[in-house]
């Protein structure tokens, strides 16, 4: 029942409507810090300057790394991008909110930025609530003097694309800094569930992550691959901060996550309350009510030579 690639490049309607979820601060709460960290690599590297740096946010999300880069230097001019118009209009309105008018936001799939729509606050909302997207334009060769992505890289189709297109858009000498799963807490935590509530120990949860972007010697090669020399790659722990097992069973069964969704694929009603009791369980006894919960992030930086 697993597979060789993540599935959740095909739903960016998912991520809009997992962005639009209170739990969604638990996400927040996880990749702040990771944030934080990338930001310190990539600056110790090739200085943020506000006045000759053009900063872009590959995935942005709804901009938790774009808010991190403000903080480091409230002057940063920066681009993001993400597949999600619901993710960018979150960031839009983060944009308003803080008077950000050096901010600007575009939905694009990171495997092709040569066609984007870019979205202001002056974008047209249709009668049925959504965002009337602008004319596509494009992102042209060597724009950027640093190229940051955060946890998108796993969940594409092909990362190789979206690799080499990080490379395009970056300047000669510019950087990248790449943030991805090393293959996700979830999987685990629900095979054991599956296991114990159906009693089937031939059960093995689907692949969540890319399984050739999740470990750290492969996203090396494949960002070396299309031609940027990696300076530094690291491992490093993140810990969910989840305060029991309650808060954990809200966040997977409620807070419609599309890649902990494809863990459910498949499973009657019947099998999959079973499932989310057995899951409650496991989270109890075996990770200290939810408490010793992590993830492992890969943190890598790069020059375009």
């Amino acid at each position: 029942m697993s597979n060789g690639q993540s599935k959740t490049h095909s739903l960016p309607s998912s991520w809009s409507t997992h962005a639009d979820q209170d739990t969604y601060s638990i996400v927040e709460r996880i990749t702040t810090p990771l944030c934080k960290e990338l930001i310190g690599m990539t600056n110790a590297l090739k200085f943020f300057d506000p006045t000759s740096s053009y900063v872009f946010d590959n995935g942005a999300g709804t901009g938790i790394l774009t808010a991190q880069l403000k903080a480091h230097n409230s002057d940063l001019k920066i681009f993001a991008t993400d597949i999600s118009s619901g993710m960018i209009q979150s960031l839009q309105s983060t944009i308003q909110e803080q008077d950000w008018s050096d901010v600007e936001t575009a939905v694009a799939d990171s495997q092709d930025l040569t066609s984007l729509s870019p979205i202001t606050a002056t974008t047209n909302t249709t009668n049925n609530g959504t965002q009337e997207l602008p004319k596509a334009t494009s992102l042209s060769d060597s724009t950027f003097t640093h190229t940051l992505s955060t946890f998108m890289i796993g969940s594409v189709e092909q990362p190789h694309l979206a690799i080499a297109e990080t490379y395009r858009v970056t300047a000669p000498n510019g950087i990248l800094a790449l943030g991805a799963w090393a293959g996700g807490a979830w999987g685990p935590v629900w095979q054991k569930a599956v296991r114990l509530a159906l009693g089937d120990e031939s059960y093995v949860a689907p692949r969540l992550m890319h399984k050739d972007w999740s470990d750290i010697d492969d996203v090396v090669r494949g960002v070396e691959i299309v031609g940027w020399k990696v300076h530094d790659a690291k491992i490093q722990k993140a810990n969910w901060g989840f305060k029991d097992a309650d808060e954990v069973d809200q966040y997977i069964f409620e807070g419609r996550n599309p890649i902990v969704g494809l863990l459910m694929e498949g499973f009657s009603d019947d099998k999959l309350k079973a499932c989310r009791e057995g899951f409650k369980r496991i989270v109890k006894e075996k990770y200290d009510n939810g408490r010793e919960l992590c993830e492992t992030a890969i943190l890598l930086t790069a020059i375009k030579k």
